[in-house]
């Protein structure tokens, strides 16, 4: 989770870690809340256009 959150672009630089770069510091309200949409799996790439995308809504297709 923590290399994802690293690489991603939709998360990319919005979280800062621990000085050995393996844990997730959540000490703001706003990355709390990024770290609840990393958990729900809101951060998504299309297979189709290969575009990086931050997902509020998911529907079963």
């Amino acid at each position: 989770m923590v290399k994802f959150s690293k690489t991603h672009p939709g998360i990319k630089g919005k979280l800062r870690y621990s000085e050995d770069g393996n844990k997730i510091l959540l000490t703001t309200k706003k990355s709390q809340e990024e770290f609840l949409k990393l958990l729900d799996d809101s951060f998504l790439i299309s297979e189709l256009t290969k575009y990086y995308y931050a997902s509020m809504t998911k529907k079963k297709v």
